[in-house]
């Protein structure tokens, strides 16, 4: 089976690249990606996952409801082996991000190449 990859990112042309870019690296990767993507933390919520992700790749502006670091500080207990990226057009987010122990930080706009480098961690 392969990783399960969740995407949380309300602009659509940025989640558009990003399932793009996790499928096209997953392959060069050698693993196969099953990626769920969610315009909210509410609507990742509420989902009901068959299986803890593998990885989440969260913005931390949302628009609406929890920011992506709110979600971040609850899933800590919830998902224990998962692997929590952040993302943020705003560097001054990183410092908060590591704080809450996120185990990578993406920052906006980023280039293609990071987001293979961030899928080496599920090798």
């Amino acid at each position: 089976m392969g990783k399960l990859i969740v995407i949380i990112e309300d602009n659509r042309g940025i989640m558009e690249l990003l399932n793009f870019l996790v499928f096209h690296y997953a392959e060069d990767l050698n693993f196969s990606a099953r990626i769920l993507y969610f315009f909210s933390a509410e609507d990742f919520l509420s989902a009901e996952l068959s299986k803890e992700p593998d990885l989440i790749l969260s913005d931390v502006n949302l628009g609406y409801g929890k920011s992506g670091l709110e979600l971040l500080s609850e899933l800590r207990e919830k998902f224990s082996r998962t692997k929590y990226i952040i993302m943020s057009g705003d560097g001054e987010n990183r410092a908060l991000a590591m704080k809450l122990k996120a185990d990578g930080f993406l920052e906006k706009p980023f280039r293609n190449w990071e987001i293979k480098e961030i899928l080496k961690i599920l090798e």
